[in-house]
């Protein structure tokens, strides 16, 4: 098992991407604000869905069956992550309607966000969760001490 995707496998992921986010638009001209990514590592099989938790597209990845733990992040979401960035960097996803913030999120099998892989704002800024981790407690502390008062 490597964590850098094949070039193959690259290609279809590529193409799953661009399908899951053709897809959703074609549900009623709809514009596309978030796709939502799920890897089953019992099949190794990744879904994507729309805002309304409608399938728009899947792969099968055989390297990811059985990933779990400190694994998911090095053989999933890293390959993902770079992916992304690397389709944005080449504009892919410039004549899709999409709504900004615009966002590929991977959840787990609760429909939970475990790592927002690329956000793409009016200003066409990536924002990692980096950049994000702390900003609940951050925020909770700003508003118990706002209510203090």
């Amino acid at each position: 098992m490597t964590e850098v995707l094949s070039i193959d496998i690259q290609q279809k992921l590529r193409q799953a991407i661009i399908d899951s986010v053709t897809n959703s638009q074609e549900e009623d001209f709809q514009v596309v604000t978030d796709v939502h990514m799920h890897v089953d590592t019992d099949t190794g099989i990744l879904y994507f869905y729309n805002d309304d938790e409608v399938e728009t597209s899947n792969i099968f990845i055989e390297d990811w069956i059985d990933i779990d733990g400190d694994e998911y992040i090095t053989y999933i979401v890293a390959p993902l992550r770079e992916l992304l960035n690397q389709m944005y960097s080449e504009k892919c996803f410039e004549n899709i309607s999409v709504a900004k913030p615009f966002a590929f999120v991977l959840e787990d099998n609760d429909k939970e966000t475990i790592e927002e892989l690329l956000i793409v704002d009016d200003d066409n800024i990536i924002i990692t969760t980096e950049l994000l981790k702390g900003l609940d407690d951050e925020l909770d502390t700003f508003f118990e001490n706002l209510m203090k008062d």
